[in-house]
């Protein structure tokens, strides 16, 4: 007589021999992952050691490449080879890497050569370390210009800051600007007007009685003995010289 649990003993036994028989189907997707994809009649297809090119039948393209690192790029159209690298385009991208690292078949297709390969190899390495410097001297070369921009702003708002309100009369106007005589405009009190917050009412005055000659850079489109209101920028307000514009004015400083 069969024990009741015979029967399921045995059924697990051909499942186990069942599965050992079975191929096991193993390959690496985009990034290195296990995967499948399709092919272009629709069938599935499994990226493994034996099928690390999927050819196309066009040359230089491949419907993928698995590199012998376990790298997969899909849509892969090559465009240029030399003894020992390789340069493509991919489904995400772009890639140049050493062709001793691709598969058999793309080493021969593209003449890969060792000895070659090897001679090349130092050339490469010497392209690699003089673009790394040159990216290095460029990074510095970009901080060194941003912050000399960052201190020029700095240098331009505090000459904004340090502007003067002038009454200018011209007296000769030359190609670099104008040598004028000015009295700064500055807040006078009215006598008997008071304001409710301060006092006396102030208003926009000059208290000045003899006018200072002072040349006015970027001051060129005026004529001779014109009268006008200007805010100036001081230059050298020793000597006197100021110019129309901030701008102009530390131009006109780090001119001296």
């Amino acid at each position: 007589m069969i024990p009741a649990f015979y029967p399921g003993m045995l059924r697990r036994l051909l499942w186990l021999l069942l599965f050992s028989l079975t191929p096991l189907r193993e390959g690496k997707a985009d990034g290195g992952k296990a995967g499948s994809g399709k092919t272009e009649n629709g069938q599935a297809e499994t990226l493994t050691q034996e099928s690390s090119v999927g050819e196309t039948g066009e040359p230089g393209r491949y419907r993928w490449v698995c590199t012998v690192r376990g790298d997969t790029f899909r849509e892969v159209r090559v465009t240029k080879v030399t003894a020992s690298q390789i340069s493509f385009q991919h489904a995400t991208g772009v890639a140049t890497l050493p062709l001793i690292e691709m598969p058999l078949l793309l080493q021969e297709v593209h003449g890969f050569d060792p000895h070659a390969s090897a001679a090349e190899l130092p050339t490469v390495r010497e392209r690699r370390i003089r673009a790394l410097a040159e990216a290095e001297q460029s990074k510095a070369a970009m901080a060194a210009l941003l912050n000399q921009q960052k201190a020029e702003h700095a240098a331009i708002k505090q000459i904004e800051r340090e502007k003067i309100k002038m009454r200018i009369e011209v007296r000769q106007v030359t190609a670099e600007g104008a040598q004028c005589d000015a009295w700064p405009i500055v807040m006078v009190e009215l006598p008997g007007k008071h304001s409710l917050s301060s006092g006396l009412m102030k208003v926009e005055g000059i208290k000045q009685t003899h006018p200072d000659r002072i040349f006015v850079a970027g001051l060129t489109e005026v004529r001779v003995n014109a009268v006008r209101a200007e805010w100036v920028y001081p230059v050298n307000a020793k000597k006197q010289r100021y110019a129309i514009s901030a701008n102009r004015a530390y131009t006109e400083r780090k001119g001296k």
